[in-house]
């Protein structure tokens, strides 16, 4: 079921913004503007292309709307498909990421009186930036599933390269931050692995979320170009491990939330059609949705 985002929820969200991530701006078209006044003179194309101002918009409003709909009981979990992603965004525009959608959404459903948010990311790379935003928040658990090291393809530390001592924090009630670091050329047995599944369900379980946020990034993905150039050209994560990750990330949600989830996409590039007609990303996608359609007991 897909829902169209009215303008006077994108209106909406503009408050959320500006009391919660950025300096005060009248509205989130200005909010946007202003911090792509930021970007280096290289990203500077983004001022030019309305769209994606109008794309940055319409993300949080469509998971204002969301939110709305997962506490009116009209569904339990929902999934939110725009772009830019945003786990990298401090007060300014960092990575690709212009707005940190999930830390949007996670202030927004402060204000529906959901009292602790989880948010369990799975893109390739550590969100520096959710990380930041969430780790001195006793409401807030920031849990992180990605690579870490050296690329064997750049020889480089892996993007983007945060100090391990900032990337574990033990808060009370288990909020704070819990990272799982995978080697560059992992595979579908090490992505969420049963011993990493124990400790998300263990701090998962410990913190006692009322909504868990999923920063869904497919960038992990084998043929995912942002991996192969930047991470290992072997390995990766089979569309079909996506789908197993998200039927576990339901299967918290049923027993700690009431099913409430609500999923938002991160990275994930690969758009080149393949054999079967469709790209790498929408593969992952399709997949993601058949986990999060998942019924209670088909989880584990």
């Amino acid at each position: 079921v897909s829902v169209r985002v009215p303008r006077t929820t994108a209106g909406q969200a503009s408050q959320l913004h500006s009391q919660f991530i950025w300096v005060s701006c009248p509205t989130l078209y200005n909010t946007i503007y202003l911090h792509l006044l930021t970007l280096p003179t290289t990203q500077q194309w983004l001022l030019r292309r309305p769209n994606n101002q109008n794309a940055c918009r319409t993300f949080v409003a469509g998971a204002v709307q969301m939110l709305d709909h997962i506490v009116s009981g009209a569904t339990t979990n929902a999934i939110v498909m725009g772009r830019p992603p945003g786990h990298h965004a401090f007060q300014k525009p960092s990575g690709f990421c212009i707005i940190n959608n999930a830390v949007a959404a996670a202030h927004y459903a402060r204000l529906l009186k959901f009292q602790r948010i989880a948010i369990v990311d799975f893109d390739l790379h550590f969100g520096d930036g959710t990380c930041a935003h969430t780790k001195g928040n006793p409401d807030f658990l920031y849990i992180s599933v990605h690579a870490q090291g050296i690329s064997p393809v750049t020889d480089q530390p892996i993007y983007p390269s945060t100090p391990a001592a900032v990337m574990q924090v033990k808060g009370p009630r288990g909020s704070g931050v819990l990272n799982l670091v995978l080697e560059p050329d992992f595979g579908d047995d090490e992505f969420f692995s049963p011993p990493m599944r124990s400790k998300i369900a263990a701090r998962l379980k410990a913190f006692e979320p009322d909504l868990i946020i999923v920063s869904a990034g497919f960038d992990a993905y084998t043929l995912d170009p942002c991996r192969q150039t930047t991470v290992a050209e072997e390995g990766g994560v089979s569309p079909e491990a996506f789908e197993d990750v998200t039927r576990f990330l339901v299967g918290q949600a049923q027993r700690l939330c009431n099913g409430r989830l609500l999923s938002l996409l991160e990275g994930g590039y690969h758009t080149n059609v393949l054999s079967p007609g469709a790209s790498g990303l929408c593969r992952c996608l399709y997949r993601h949705l058949q986990g999060l359609c998942a019924q209670p007991g088909r989880d584990e």
